[in-house]
């Protein structure tokens, strides 16, 4: 997995617009060694989490078809994850109880 440096690492949603400080980009975070990603994943510290206690949270990914950054709110996971628009383009591959949420 890539770990980002300390320095703020930036991620901006191609989908949204949104803009992001993530801590970690990959599938095990440092900081949550409970947890094991199925995609490289942008990170961060669980803001809901107590200091003392561990946590991540995904703020987004990148599109598997068009390799576009995007945030959990303009993208779906189904074994990796896809932008809005690529899924639509591709809902008929999906399971029909997703393409239905998609479309």
């Amino acid at each position: 997995p890539r770990m980002a440096s300390r320095a703020e690492q930036h991620f901006r949603c191609q989908g949204c617009g949104a803009e992001f400080t993530y801590e970690y980009r990959g599938r095990q975070p440092p900081f949550d060694t409970k947890v094991v990603y199925v995609e490289d994943a942008f990170l961060i510290r669980d803001p809901f989490v107590p200091p003392e206690e561990s946590g991540a949270l995904c703020v987004g990914g990148t599109c598997a078809v068009c390799a576009a950054p995007v945030c959990t709110s303009c993208s779906i996971f189904y074994s990796r994850r896809f932008c809005l628009e690529c899924a639509r383009k591709h809902a008929a591959a999906f399971p029909r109880e997703m393409a239905r949420l998609i479309r």
